[in-house]
């Protein structure tokens, strides 16, 4: 873990040099290791005077003390400067301490990545998709009214993540016939099973008919999570296909691990009653909408806007 922190970089910089000290007291922050003056750390700028340092793990106020009202460096070498490039590295030294100061109080860090100062993790990650210039555009959103488990459900098919057997195949699992267990025709990846397979083509048509939208073409996993973002309406109108969405997707996957470990046949007309069951189930006790009637939920799920 400490090889992989110390190898890590952000913005470009080392971990390490994007964590800068602001000496307060001195006491914490180290001379010859931290970033405290400058851009870089004083070993890195005067490694023949390191080099002849006898506490390398010494601080800023080990270095730096005030005398009469002034800041005077006080060494502590191994032995007497004699080279040239230790002479003109302490005379750079000496040109940097009446520079320095103690502002009092205890030393503390500055999170030196971004112009902000400030660290936060959302920071973090956005300096880390930046460096990795990742132009993934996610078309899931989750829904709150709908159960965690069906939300990371619609993440993980966005993501090509669920254990279709094409995926199972890919990672050396044997699984038999790779065939759709809905369809028979076609081997099982995400997006046939749901978006190409007979059966989840014919369950998205009784969607569309439940909600009295207009033709639903899917031809890849993005078209399923962009379809409410199309519809005109309200955004609760909007939010209630959302969930409607996820749940199909829920239903579908459901129904074909049925038919994977239980041997069933799914039907599209039960895989329908399913979805309209447990999405009222869902809003009905997530929602702030009163009154929501089940009778009308079935007959049309936007019919309180």
């Amino acid at each position: 873990m400490i090889t992989l922190v110390g190898n890590l970089k952000l913005g470009g910089k080392e971990i390490h040099n994007i964590i800068r000290g602001s000496v307060g007291s001195g006491t914490e922050v180290s001379f010859w290791h931290d970033i405290w003056y400058g851009t870089t750390t004083l070993c890195q700028r005067w490694p023949c005077l390191f080099s002849l340092e006898k506490n390398k793990r010494c601080t800023v106020r080990d270095r730096l003390q005030d005398r009469n009202g002034m800041l005077s460096f006080v060494d502590n070498w191994r032995c007497g400067l004699s080279t040239v490039e230790e002479l003109s590295e302490y005379r750079d030294l000496q040109e940097m301490v009446p520079k320095c100061s103690f502002s009092g109080g205890k030393d503390s860090w500055v999170w030196n990545a971004d112009s902000s100062n400030s660290f936060s993790v959302q920071n973090v990650k956005k300096i880390l998709i930046n460096d990795r210039n990742v132009r993934r555009v996610h078309n899931m959103v989750w829904t709150g009214w709908v159960p965690l488990k069906v939300n990371i459900h619609a993440w993980r098919l966005e993501m090509d993540r669920l254990p279709t057997k094409k995926n199972l195949r890919r990672r050396k699992i044997n699984v038999g016939d790779g065939s759709c267990v809905l369809c028979r025709s076609v081997e099982e990846s995400a997006l046939h099973l749901f978006t190409g397979c007979i059966v989840s083509s014919g369950v998205w048509q009784g969607i569309e008919k439940w909600c009295r939208l207009g033709p639903i073409f899917l031809f890849d996993i993005k078209d399923i999570f962009s379809l409410p973002s199309t519809i005109p309406g309200t955004n609760t109108k909007k939010k209630i296909i959302r969930g409607i969405v996820m749940t199909t997707c829920w239903v579908i996957w459901k129904s074909r691990n049925k038919a994977v470990f239980e041997d069933a046949k799914p039907r599209v007309c039960d895989m329908i009653a399913c979805i309209k069951s447990w999405s009222y189930l869902w809003f009905h006790s997530s929602s702030k909408v009163d009154n929501i009637s089940w009778k009308d939920w079935c007959r049309y799920p936007m019919y309180m806007l």
